[in-house]
């Protein structure tokens, strides 16, 4: 069996795992069982240094994945070991390598046979609903809801269910239609046996950071960001619909400003009044909610996990960037609207507006299954674009290095050009000198004449064959191939 599978047998076995284990009793007694098998963590309000470790704290912190994938499997068939699991042994789980986490889930979310007796003019009847009404969206209903000890027992004993757990049962099994999304189906009743996991923060942040994706395809997992999904739903509708209103406003106040067709030039400024004073009164309440974020991330405790988040200093950098250009609108002239620095600004806040709203609209099942794959596929090639752009940018350096009198930017703008754009010109690569023409004046005819070769001739002649091989053709069609394959790999998934 090895190790690992000792260790499993012990778990299955319902071994006495709520001990402590003691280095000096490990090595006194002559039966290592009892001690080996004192799994779980130990409680205490004592100082930490003095808080003796169990074994299973020992085999979480060894880190290897094929022990801690083995207790976690154990757990399935032990249920009265993983009734005592607490949410902190859970959370170790959930960030252990390998397949610990999906074991994990499999236990603490395991499925049971449900049964209970009802009375009915003095006669009993046997209850196991086998099927009821779904939730087409969700695919599964989801409630708090008591242990099924208590249940079973009544059910094996013959007693009559209580009132309050009837009436959980029927809302949990509803075999009347309440919804027009719902199908009538076989079901399966699963139950978490570590209380209130669904609400824990620190699980939906060990979930979204467990180094292993496939926990995402168990019903405990699902069922757990269905809940709350089913709670932040409403607020992420509003976020979007804010997101939609402010990209429509800001293509409002872009085609107000335009310089040839804009109202100002019809004397008519209060359609630009009224578009500046929406934005104003989105951005307030975009600032609201970024700051309560903020204060929430602060809170909990998450300080690093915001502030490494490059998504948050997005959003916050749109926010900021938006009060701007929505405060200078209410100050700047028709001349000054059309400065090079404040049309910069705009333009990149209505690009950054319809990201954020791409963004948002993954909330929509049928946008959001075809978003998702492809913004995955965009951060798994940021390794290959970093080997890219260091071809490109050895390129550019050789190319510069030439006598060719052109700056660093055209040299950045012509070999760009020729890797991604295949577009390239001998005699723009060469800096050649223009032709030039004459005129015969006994005929009148014009003669062009084309310069000598400059003394770069060769030379970018070379550079330009290997480079339009080496990067334009190998690995624009390798990055190519990473796309598809980063594609359907998320796609998938």
């Amino acid at each position: 069996l090895g190790h690992a599978g000792v260790v499993k047998q012990l778990v299955m076995s319902n071994a006495d795992l709520l001990g402590v284990r003691s280095s000096a009793t490990m090595k006194r007694s002559p039966s290592m069982s009892s001690t080996v098998s004192k799994l779980f963590s130990f409680r205490s309000t004592s100082i930490r240094s003095t808080i003796p470790k169990s074994c299973l704290t020992d085999i979480l912190d060894s880190r290897n994945p094929v022990l801690v994938s083995m207790v976690a499997q154990a757990l399935i068939k032990s249920p009265k070991l993983l009734d005592s699991l607490s949410t902190e042994d859970f959370l170790r789980f959930l960030s252990a390598p390998g397949k610990a986490a999906m074991h994990v889930l499999k236990a603490v979310f395991q499925p049971h046979q449900l049964g209970y007796w009802e009375e009915h003019n003095e006669r009993f009847f046997r209850r196991q609903p086998r099927a009821s009404f779904i939730e087409l969206e969700r695919k599964c209903n989801i409630m708090e809801g008591p242990h099924i000890s208590p249940i079973l027992t009544r059910f094996q004993t013959r007693q009559v269910i209580d009132p309050a757990t009837l009436k959980f049962i029927h809302k949990l099994l509803p075999v009347e239609r309440k919804k027009q999304d719902s199908m009538f189906v076989p079901t399966t009743v699963f139950m978490c046996h570590i209380p209130l996991v669904h609400k824990h923060l620190r699980v939906l942040l060990a979930l979204a950071d467990c180094p292993n994706n496939e926990i995402f395809s168990t019903d405990g997992c699902r069922a757990i960001i269905n809940w709350q999904w089913g709670r932040e739903r409403s607020m992420a509708s509003f976020r979007m619909v804010i997101a939609g209103i402010e990209v429509a406003n800001f293509m409002a106040i872009i085609f107000i400003t335009d310089e040839t067709v804009g109202f100002w030039q019809l004397g008519e400024s209060w359609p630009l009044l009224l578009a500046n004073i929406l934005s104003l009164i989105i951005w307030l309440v975009a600032m609201f909610l970024e700051v309560t974020q903020i204060v929430g991330y602060v809170s909990s405790g998450l300080v690093k996990r915001y502030v490494t988040g490059l998504r948050h200093w997005f959003d916050f950098l749109t926010v900021l960037l938006t009060g701007a250009v929505s405060i200078a609108l209410f100050e700047l002239s028709q001349d000054s609207s059309q400065d090079l620095v404040f049309c910069a600004a705009l333009g990149v806040l209505i690009f950054c507006k319809w990201g954020r709203f791409l963004v948002y609209l993954r909330q929509v099942k049928a946008i959001g299954i075809h978003i998702l794959p492809i913004m995955q596929t965009m951060c798994d090639i940021v390794p290959f674009l970093i080997v890219l752009s260091i071809y490109l940018l050895a390129t550019i350096n050789m190319f510069f290095a030439l006598n060719n009198r052109h700056s660093f930017s055209d040299s950045f703008m012509l070999i760009y050009r020729l890797v991604v754009l295949g577009d390239g010109k001998v005699q723009e690569l060469e800096n050649r000198a223009a032709p030039q023409v004459t005129v015969n004046l006994s005929t009148g005819d014009l003669v062009q004449t084309d310069p000598p070769p400059t003394g770069n001739f060769h030379v970018v002649r070379t550079m330009m064959v290997v480079a339009s091989f080496v990067l334009g053709v190998s690995l624009m069609n390798l990055f190519l191939a990473m796309l598809c394959v980063s594609y359907s790999v998320a796609h998938e998934a």
